[in-house]
This record gives structure tokens, C-alpha cells and sequence, in this order.
């Protein structure tokens, strides 16, 4: 019987991505042999690429599992009717997965994973798998990399419930253990990938479905992020996070702007402003209150476009006086019930959960195809982030944040601590990087490594990408952000108010189920539960249960979690639950829900008829200008929506100053210092201090002009002190800020180093050729600038090079020897050797001595290692007779001397 024909036919119809490996399967020779047991049975032996055979049958397996399998398979399928999930590591020769999927129950799912795709095809040859491959119940993984996670998610809440066991199979693992401990890694990054997505709608859903509908009125009138599509295509992308190591290389960052499009997360603007960078757009997700620390007293938020989505944090967006990008949200019931009265904002899928994945599919839309990451650790040592954003984002009191998570190795193999979300944003960024068409940098120059990402340092990858034409960003993102989107205010209101109403007939069917349902128990407690009475009752409650489940109800749905989670826990069949209990347990959470999202509804009543007025006098050509914008900016002044607010106020100003000279001032005061009180006011709480010292300024000057002074034209002028005094204060504290930052800055600049540094980066990283790369650098900058591949062979004739330049030079052909070595060409590592002990006799200066005697020991010392004694002792004599007083090279003679004894004994006794 041709059984390999047989289950192929089935593979193409129930698992038809399997076919491919399997039809592609490379048998190595020898590699899989199959052959009958000595019962008869079929068993195969399979050899490892190290050339260990593993014999592979089931002979336990045929009858039954072992009984510690079965204890743990009792414990998650005692009720049948749950689901659960069973992961089977090695297919083996099917018998366990057969009979794994007898007795998993209907509703449960069996995943096999078999990380050889040779050893699985040997199996089809020899077996009938019918029940196997036809099964719903079971799903097959293949390959030694799979990237088919999808039952993680469409099995997580089983998974995360203890509904879940992962079996392994000795024998099938030791066939290639590497591929198996992958997957399991691979598995546990998954899950902890969708437990961070579900943790977080648990933790803040209800404060996200709370910020989109206070946000409303500001999502109508913003522009969306349809309008940045392409918007920087062709050009290099920056995602600036807030990783500690940002601090050593942020600097760079001034060089990238205009180059390359750089885009932040929120947590680096007090870093990046007050040392003077600026990014072409901060992008923030985060409803969290908090947040409004990173933005805070910031005077330069006015030239930084934000890229927000509707549940961002509402203060911070009304606040905001820089250009706002609006992106759309799905799968948000209350956003979906209510976008289509407004244009469409575009969407920007998002993926991973953090805002630094966003502000990559930000860099992809806007047709970015090359991105650099940095500051991206997902790691960290003693603070989470760069600058003082870890101290104003948590408490002094919190504890060590290495307590208790776990350890990991950064780029360098160095121990680093990192929490399990953070692992989970790796995965995701993995993840992306496999289907991103372009190139992914990881220039964070610390933390994880990222797969898929080429790490390198900052500054290279703006020396390879960012040679591009300058661009100036700002401009051209204020026009965009100024067009005004459209939008039926009529519609969304009569529609909001409709919603408001059924919700209210809901609450009050449910409130009415309640009543009943105690008449119920009554009759329950009188055995009268088969009574007219009864039935009657049970029939009024069938009916209003019917007008109960209206799908408006899905609106409200984030803030059921609990209610629903409730109902999951005691489902329907289980004797002990109370058939009244339960129903009053629902229905009264329903009306707990309905009532404080009807006094939501109002309040966004209120905010819509406050936007209907303002289109109102916007249209209104019987109100004068200056009168009209003053109005509309006070409305927005009263609500809290400053940014509006100013948008209108500025415009009042704007033609107040038009109008208005020195003669007119005296006459005019008083619709002046309403507009310019109120504009001072406004900017006084979006940080604008040097602005409003200048309207203040302006104020005292028409003061003075007038010759009678504050009290003449009504000013008051304790409020002005008081609002110059408050100017001053905050103007001190930022340009202390900004002195700070400056000493960072500086220092990283200084820090950060030239080629050497390069050179020992790429070495560590064990990315020996751009090392090789750098090290030459060092010496074609001496001998002949510009030349990165000249250097260690070639040296201009008849060049002496200074002391000073000769210390490089030594250090980078030392760091040459040390990565020839490390690629195992000795004979370029002894060349390169040779080359940094001909510098030594220019080398000597009485002010670098201690750094050339260092220099000296160290090269003598890799000639020892390299066998070269010969080598080493003509290095220390040279250098002995060019500076007599040397300390350290009498003792290394000794020793080298000692070292020659020894070896040439050692040679005697050979021969």
C-alpha cells in the first residue's frame, strides 16, 4: 500500500502549507532509515548531523501514555466540555499524537511540532495517518525555525487559565535539541507577547474607552495621518527611544536632523528638547496621567508635530501647542459607533504594544525604508531611562528595579537585567522585521540584540543612509495639520442623543428583569415555581432578555470585562450554581455599566453643542472679527481645550495689532487686554513663558505709552508682576534644564570617541571585519585621509608622523593583531603587530609615556601569544634603548627571558 501517496492526498487538503516542506525535504545520506522492530512494528533510525543515531519508535506510546503524562492530561481535561490545549514536542511515529487526540475533548486543540521535516516525511511513508490529518482537533507545526504562532493567540485565554500542557518526547528531542529549546523559547515569547496585550486592556480598558470619548470633540478637528502617507519616502527614518544607553549617542541626533526623519517617543522629550534636538514628530499612545510629566514646562513643544491616537492622554492633547496628528483606532466598539460622522483619519496599524512600535509603523507609512533604532535596550542597570524621565515617571520610593526580574545578555554577551514585557516588544519587533521590505538598524549601541536588525554604531549608519538632501520638516507638517477635516456635528449629536435613549430603555428592561426575578424567588421559596404566576413571569422576562441583547450593547463591552470574565467562570450546567443569583449578578452590573456611560453620553452632549456654537460663529458674519475669535477662544478657554483656545486668541491678536496703534491704544484698552489676558492665561498653562513674557513686555510698553500707567488703562498691575515673576521662574528652571542637558550632550560627544572606540565596538560584538574596517580608519587618517582601506600596508614615503598621531596608530594596529586573530589569520595579525612596534621609536613624548609604555607591554604580550618571542624581546629592547628609565619593560625582559628558557628546553628535550 502506498502510504506516502495516501496521507499526501490528505496534507493538501487539511494542511496544505505542510506540503511544501515536505515535498522539499533533503534527504542527507544515511540520514533516515527506515526499518521494522523486532515485533514487527515500524521504527527508524535517525542520524544527527554530528553523526549520533537516535532510534525512534513508540512502543511505549502504542497502548497508553505514561502515567505522569496522564495526571497532568486528567488535570486540564476534567470537564470535556472546556477547552484546553495540548502541545506535543516530536511527531515520533504518530502513535502518541493519535492517541492524544482520542482523548482530548471536543473543544480542545492538539499542536504537534517536529523540527524535521525528513524525519515527519520517513513517517508518511510508513504509516496510515488518516485520522490524524483529517482531524480539526489537531494542528502540525514543521521546520527547524516555524513562525506559525497563531494558536498562542487563538488559544490564550485557555492557555493563560492552566487549560494548557506541553508534553515532550525525549527520543524526538535529542534528533535536534537547538530546534526544540527555539521553539520553546520562541513559544514563551509569544505568550508573554499576547499576555501584555491582554494585561493591558485588563489594567487600563476602561481609562482607554474613557479618553476616546472625552477626546471626541478634538478628534473631529484634528488632522489624521491619512495626510503623512509617503510623506518621507525614500528617505532614512530615526526611532529615538528611551533606553539609558540613548545617553551615548543622542548627541548625533543634531547631525541627523534634516537628514533623516526623526522620530521620538514621548518619555525623550526631556531629553532631547532642552539639549537643543529636535525631532520631526514625537508619537504618543498612553492615556496614563502621568504622562503629562514628560511634557510639562517644555517651552519648545510648539515646534514638535505630535502623532497621537484617540486614547491619548486627554490634558496632554488640549494642552498641546504643537501641530497634532490624529490616528484612527479599530477594533474600539464606542470609536467604530461613532466615526463615520467625521473624516477619515487614516489608520496606522500598530503592533507590539509600545509606543516605539508605533513610531515604526509610523516610519513605514510615512515610506521610510530604512530605520535605525536607538535608545531601543529593553534592558536596563540601574535606571529604565535615559535623562531624568525615570525619576519623573516613577516614585523615589520605588524599589530596585532589578529585583526580582530576569537576567539577560545584552549585544556583548554582558549581563543585563529586562522584565517580561520588554521581551515581549522584542519578539514583536522581530516579528514586523521579518516583513519590513527594507533595512532595520539597530544602532542603540547597547541592550538586546533585535534579529532581523543590523547592528552598528550611530554614527556609521549615518555615514552609510542619511547622505541625503536636507529637509526641513515643520513647515511643512504645520500646513498639513492646519487643514481642517470634515464632519457632521448635526449627525453625531442626534446620533449620540439616540444612543443615550436606547441605552436608557436597556437600564430600565433590566432594572424590570431584577424586579421580576424577585417575584420569582418568592414563588421559588412558596414551591409555586409551575404556578400561572410563575410562567407568566418567566414569559415577561424572555421578552425583555430579547430587547436586552442589542448590539449596542458592544459599545459598552470594555467596561463588562469583569461581567463577562464572571459569566465564563460559571457557565451554564454546573448543579451548584444559583439559577437567580446569577442573572441578578449580570443585570445588576449591566445598569452599573449603562448608568455611568449614559453620564458620559451627557457630558459629550454638552462638548458637541459647544463645538455647534463655535461652527456657529465661525459662520456668523454680523459679529465683528476681533469679537468673534475673541469668543470662540474663551469657549475653548472655559472647556480646557487650549490649544483651540490659543488657535483663536492668536488670531484676535493678530488683528488687534493690525489695527491698533499708539493712538488708538487708550481708546481700544479694553478689548486689548481682554484678548492679550486671556492669550496669557492660555500660554501660561502650554508652557509658552518666553512668549508670554513678550505679550507682558507689550502690555507695560502701551502702559508707559499712554503716560498715565497701569491703573489708568485698568490693568492690574500686581497680576502682571505676579505673571513676570511666575515667566521668570520657569524660564530659570528650563534654561537649568537646558544647562544640564548641554553638560550630557557634551559629554557624549566627548565620550563617544572616534574609529578606536568604533573598532573595540565592532570587536566585542564579534563583528571582527568592521572592526578590521575601523582599526584601518585610525591609520588612513594619518597617512592618507579619506582612504578607509589604506593604512596597515601602505604608508606615505618619507612621512613621520607626530607622537601624538603615533599613539592611534599603535592602539589600532594592536586592535588589528587582536581581530585577525579572532578571524584566525595570525599572519596579518603579526604583520599588523609588526606595523604598531615600528611606531614605538616615534612614539615617545614625555607627556603620552605612561600610554606607549601600556602600549608596549601589550603588544609584546600578544607576540608572546602568537609564538613570537623573538619578537617580544626585540620590541623591549628597542624601546629599553630609546628610554633607558622605563620601569615595567626591565621586569617584562625578565619574564620574557624566563619564557625563551623554558621554551628552548622544551625544544631540547623533543629532539
Amino acid at each position: 500500500m502506498d502510504f506516502y501517496a495516501s496521507n499526501l492526498n490528505l496534507l493538501k487538503k487539511h494542511h496544505p502549507d505542510l506540503v511544501g516542506l515536505i515535498e522539499g525535504a533533503q534527504f542527507g545520506e544515511n540520514r533516515v532509515e527506515q526499518r521494522c522492530s523486532e515485533g514487527g512494528g515500524p521504527e527508524i533510525v535517525f542520524t544527527r548531523k554530528d553523526g549520533v543515531q537516535i532510534l525512534i519508535n513508540d512502543v511505549d506510546y502504542q497502548q497508553e501514555l505514561p502515567a505522569q503524562v496522564m495526571t497532568v492530561l486528567n488535570n486540564i481535561l476534567e470537564n470535556e466540555d472546556e477547552k484546553s490545549v495540548v502541545i506535543l514536542l516530536g511527531f515520533s511515529l504518530g502513535y502518541c499524537a493519535e492517541r492524544l487526540e482520542e482523548i482530548i475533548g471536543p473543544n480542545s486543540m492538539l499542536i504537534v511540532y517536529e523540527a524535521s521535516p525528513e524525519l515527519f516525511r520517513a513517517v508518511l511513508c510508513m504509516r496510515e495517518l488518516n485520522r490524524l490529518l483529517t482531524s480539526e482537533r489537531v494542528k502540525i507545526i514543521l521546520g527547524e525555525e516555524p513562525d506559525d504562532w497563531g494558536f498562542v493567540y487563538d488559544f490564550h485565554h485557555d492557555i493563560a487559565n492552566g487549560r494548557f500542557c506541553m508534553i515532550r518526547r525525549k527520543t524526538c528531542l535529542e534528533t535536534n535539541r537547538v530546534a526544540y529549546d527555539r521553539f520553546i523559547k520562541k513559544y514563551q515569547e509569544q505568550k508573554r507577547l499576547v499576555d501584555a496585550n491582554v494585561l493591558t486592556c485588563i489594567r487600563i480598558g476602561n481609562l482607554f474607552a474613557d479618553t476616546v470619548m472625552t477626546n471626541i470633540p478634538n478628534i473631529i478637528r484634528s488632522a489624521g495621518i491619512k495626510k503623512l502617507k509617503d510623506l518621507f519616502k525614500g528617505r532614512p527614518a530615526i526611532i529615538v527611544s528611551g533606553g539609558p544607553s540613548l545617553e551615548k549617542n543622542f548627541h548625533l541626533l543634531k547631525k541627523a536632523k534634516g537628514r533623516a526623519a526623526i522620530i521620538a517617543v514621548d518619555v525623550v522629550v526631556p531629553t532631547l528638547l532642552p539639549a537643543g534636538i529636535i525631532p520631526d514628530m514625537v508619537v504618543a499612545l498612553d492615556p496614563d496621567p502621568i504622562l503629562i510629566r514628560v511634557f510639562k514646562d517644555n517651552p519648545l513643544l510648539r515646534i514638535v508635530p505630535l502623532l497621537c491616537v484617540p486614547q491619548f492622554n486627554h490634558e496632554t492633547i488640549t494642552t498641546y501647542p504643537g501641530p497634532i496628528f490624529m490616528n484612527s483606532l479599530q477594533g474600539n466598539h464606542i470609536y467604530f459607533w461613532l466615526s463615520g460622522f467625521w473624516e477619515d483619519k487614516g489608520f496606522l496599524p500598530s503592533f507590539g504594544g509600545s509606543v516605539a512600535h508605533t513610531a515604526f509603523a509610523a516610519a513605514q507609512y510615512m515610506g521610510a525604508d530604512v530605520i535605525a533604532l536607538i535608545g531601543q535596550d529593553l534592558s536596563f542597570a540601574e535606571k529604565l531611562h535615559a535623562g531624568e524621565a525615570t525619576t519623573l515617571l516613577h516614585d523615589t520610593s520605588t524599589p530596585d528595579f532589578a529585583k526580582g526580574h530576569p537576567i539577560v545578555k545584552d549585544i556583548f554577551g554582558e549581563s543585563r537585567h529586562t522584565i517580561p514585557q520588554f521581551l515581549g516588544f522584542k519578539t514583536s519587533f522581530e516579528i514586523r522585521i521579518k516583513d519590513f521590505d527594507g533595512v532595520v538598524v539597530n544602532a542603540t549601541e547597547g541592550g538586546l540584540a533585535i534579529e532581523g536588525a543590523r547592528t552598528m554604531r550611530f554614527a556609521d549608519f549615518m555615514e552609510e543612509y542619511c547622505d541625503v538632501s536636507h529637509l526641513d520638516t515643520f513647515d511643512m507638517l504645520a500646513v498639513l495639520a492646519e487643514a481642517r477635516p470634515a464632519y457632521d456635528l448635526d449627525g453625531l449629536l442626534e446620533h449620540v442623543r439616540k444612543g443615550k435613549a436606547t441605552f436608557r430603555k436597556i437600564r430600565n428592561d433590566a432594572a424590570r428583569i431584577i424586579k421580576l426575578m424577585h417575584e420569582l424567588k418568592i414563588l421559588r421559596e412558596k414551591h409555586l415555581l409551575r404556578s400561572p404566576k410563575a410562567a407568566e413571569i418567566i414569559e415577561k422576562m424572555e421578552e425583555l432578555e430579547g430587547r436586552i441583547e442589542n448590539p449596542i450593547l458592544r459599545v459598552v463591552s470594555i467596561y463588562r470585562y469583569r461581567l463577562e470574565n464572571y459569566l465564563k467562570l460559571h457557565e451554564v450546567g454546573d448543579d451548584e450554581t444559583d439559577i437567580f443569583e446569577e442573572p441578578l449578578g449580570y443585570y445588576d452590573e449591566l445598569i452599573n455599566v449603562i448608568d455611568g456611560f449614559i453620564v458620559k453620553l451627557d457630558r459629550l452632549i454638552g462638548e458637541l453643542s459647544r463645538e455647534k456654537t463655535i461652527d456657529g460663529l465661525m459662520k456668523d458674519a454680523s459679529v465683528p472679527d476681533i469679537a468673534k475669535l475673541y469668543k470662540m477662544g474663551m469657549l475653548y478657554k472655559e472647556a480646557g481645550v487650549l490649544n483651540r483656545a490659543a488657535e483663536h486668541l492668536e488670531k484676535a491678536a493678530t488683528k488687534i495689532s493690525a489695527a491698533v496703534n499708539m493712538e488708538s491704544a487708550e481708546r481700544l484698552w479694553p478689548q486689548i487686554r481682554q484678548v492679550y489676558v486671556a492669550l496669557v492665561e492660555t500660554y501660561l498653562n502650554q508652557y509658552r513663558f518666553y512668549e508670554v513674557r513678550e505679550i507682558l513686555q507689550t502690555i507695560t510698553n502701551l502702559c508707559c505709552a499712554v503716560g498715565d500707567g497701569y491703573s489708568a488703562l485698568g490693568a492690574d498691575e500686581k497680576i502682571i508682576m505676579e505673571w513676570l515673576r511666575l515667566c521668570d521662574e520657569k524660564i530659570y528652571t528650563w534654561e537649568e534644564q537646558e544647562r544640564k542637558m548641554g553638560l550630557l550632550l557634551r559629554q557624549a560627544e566627548v565620550n563617544y570617541g572616534g574609529q578606536l572606540e568604533t573598532g573595540s565596538f565592532y570587536f566585542r560584538l564579534k563583528d571582527y571585519e568592521m572592526a578590521e574596517r575601523a582599526y584601518k580608519r585610525v591609520i588612513s587618517d594619518v597617512y592618507a585621509p579619506g582612504d578607509a582601506d589604506e593604512g596597515v600596508t601602505d604608508q606615505k614615503v618619507g612621512f613621520l608622523p607626530s607622537p601624538d598621531d603615533c599613539l592611534p596608530i599603535i592602539m589600532a594596529c594592536y586592535g588589528l593583531a587582536h581581530a585577525y586573530l579572532a578571524m584566525g589569520d595570525k599572519e596579518k595579525a603579526l604583520n599588523a603587530l609588526d606595523k604598531g612596534s615600528l611606531h614605538m621609536a616615534r612614539a615617545w613624548d614625555c607627556e603620552i609615556i605612561v600610554q606607549v609604555e601600556e602600549m608596549c607591554r601589550l603588544l609584546t604580550n600578544l607576540y608572546v601569544e602568537c609564538q613570537k618571542i623573538d619578537k617580544a624581546i626585540s620590541l623591549y629592547e628597542t624601546v629599553v634603548s630609546l628610554n633607558p628609565t622605563i620601569r615595567v619593560s626591565d621586569q617584562a625582559m625578565a619574564m620574557l627571558q624566563k619564557e625563551t628558557a623554558v621554551r628552548l628546553e622544551d625544544a631540547r628535550q623533543i629532539v
